[in-house]
C-alpha cells in the first residue's frame, strides 16, 4: 500500500509539473542570418517536458552579410536585408529551406517590415533613409514607390498603425524621437504629419517598436534610458507618451547599459526588452507585466549571454528566442504564467547575429 501511495504521489507531482510548464504541440524552425560567415542558419526547435532541443538543420550560403530578417505572415517567405543586396527565401510548408533569390535594394537596411495589407515592404537605413517597395502577388519586392531622407542619423525601426493609415519611425541617441507619417495604403506614398515628431523631453532613445495586440498602444525599447515606453495612438495619427518604465533603477553609477529588441506576448500579458551592458545591471532581459489597460510594471531581470540583441517569440508565443551578439549563442526561454523566464535550450552559433525569427 505504501509503495502504491508513493507511486501515486510521484505521478501527481509529474502531472503537476507538466501542467505548470506547458509544451508547445509542434516543433518549429528558427531562422538567423549571420554577418561573419554570411549564412542563413536554419534551426530545428523541438519542445519537450524537459526543455527545447535546438539542432542546426542547414546553413545556407549567402556570400553577403545580413543584418535583418522578416517572415511573411501568411506565405512561406523570408525577407533578408543587409547591404544593398538582400534575399527572398522560399520555404517548404514544413519550414525547411527550398530556395533563395537575390534582391537589389536601394540602401543598406537596419530593419524591414510589412504594412498591414502585406502589399508593401518597409525598410529603414540607420543613416536616415526610409524606403517603401511594392510587392507583387507572390510577395516579391518589385518597385520602390516611396523614399524619404530627413537627413538624420540613428534611424532604427519602422511600423504601420493598426488601421494601416500611418507609418512611424524611431530614432535613438540625440535625435530621440518617433517620426509620424500619413501612409497611402493604395500607392505606398508617405507625407509627414504636423507635428511630425513625438515630443520627448527626456533622452530615452526609442529603438524598436511593437504594438499592443488589441489596444491602440505602441511600445518602444529605449536605448539611452534602458527600458520600455508606451505611447497612446490617436485617430489623427499622432502619438503621445503614456509611460516610461526604466529597466534600471539607478542611472548614476557610471554604467553604459543600452536596450536592444522588444517583444510582447500574443495574449498581451508580458513584454520583454533586451538590456546590453555591464553596470548597473549586467546583460539581461527586462521582464514587464502589461496591465489590462496597457500599462507596464517591471517584474525583474533574467540573466543572458553577453549582449542580447535579436528577439523572437515561438509561433505559439510560449518561448522567447534571444541571440547573444558577443556571447555567440542562441538561447530559448520558456515563458511561465507569471512572466518569469526559464532557460530551456541553447545552441552555440557565432558572434554578431543581429536578428532572428521563427515559423
Amino acid at each position: 500500500m505504501k509503495i502504491f501511495t508513493t507511486l501515486l504521489v510521484l505521478c501527481l507531482l509529474t502531472l503537476s509539473q507538466m501542467m505548470a510548464q506547458p509544451v508547445s504541440p509542434k516543433p518549429f524552425h528558427i531562422y538567423a542570418p549571420t554577418t561573419s560567415s554570411k549564412k542563413l542558419l536554419i534551426i530545428n526547435a523541438t519542445p519537450s517536458v524537459d526543455g527545447l532541443e535546438l539542432k542546426l538543420e542547414s546553413e545556407i550560403e549567402l556570400l553577403t552579410p545580413i543584418s535583418t530578417i522578416l517572415k511573411h505572415p501568411s506565405k512561406p517567405l523570408l525577407y533578408l536585408a543587409g547591404n544593398k543586396k538582400g534575399f527572398l527565401v522560399t520555404l517548404n510548408q514544413d519550414g525547411s529551406y527550398q530556395k533563395h533569390v537575390p534582391i537589389i535594394f536601394e540602401n543598406p537596411y537596419a530593419f524591414i517590415g510589412l504594412d498591414r495589407s502585406n502589399h508593401f515592404l518597409l525598410a529603414v537605413d540607420y543613416r536616415g533613409s526610409l524606403d517603401i517597395y511594392s510587392l507583387n502577388d507572390d510577395g516579391v519586392p518589385i518597385t520602390r514607390v516611396s523614399h524619404k531622407n530627413e537627413g538624420k542619423m540613428h534611424l532604427h525601426c519602422i511600423t504601420t498603425s493598426p488601421d494601416n493609415h500611418f507609418v512611424y519611425t524611431s530614432y535613438v541617441r540625440e535625435i530621440n524621437t518617433i517620426r509620424e507619417y500619413r501612409f497611402d495604403s493604395d500607392s505606398g506614398h508617405l507625407s509627414a504629419l504636423f507635428p511630425e515628431s513625438v515630443n520627448l523631453t527626456d533622452l530615452i532613445g526609442p529603438r524598436h517598436l511593437v504594438w499592443h495586440p488589441t489596444k491602440p498602444i505602441l511600445y518602444s525599447s529605449n536605448e539611452q534610458n534602458p527600458g520600455a515606453s508606451a505611447f497612446d495612438w490617436h485617430q489623427d495619427g499622432q502619438l503621445s507618451l503614456r509611460q516610461s518604465c526604466a529597466a534600471l533603477e539607478v542611472r548614476d553609477q557610471g554604467g553604459e547599459s543600452t536596450a536592444s529588441d522588444i517583444v510582447i506576448t500574443p495574449d498581451s500579458k508580458f513584454l520583454f526588452v533586451g538590456i546590453r551592458g555591464t553596470a548597473p545591471i549586467p546583460d539581461s532581459i527586462a521582464r514587464y507585466q502589461v496591465s489590462e489597460m496597457g500599462d507596464l510594471t517591471l517584474l525583474g531581470h533574467t540573466s543572458v549571454d553577453k549582449m542580447p540583441w535579436g528577439f523572437s517569440l515561438s509561433p505559439d508565443g510560449g518561448y522567447l528566442m534571444v541571440t547573444a551578439w558577443v556571447g555567440a549563442t542562441l538561447s530559448a526561454f520558456r515563458i511561465d504564467e507569471k512572466g518569469d523566464l526559464q532557460k530551456v535550450g541553447a545552441l552555440t552559433t557565432e558572434k554578431n547575429i543581429y536578428s532572428v525569427t521563427t515559423r
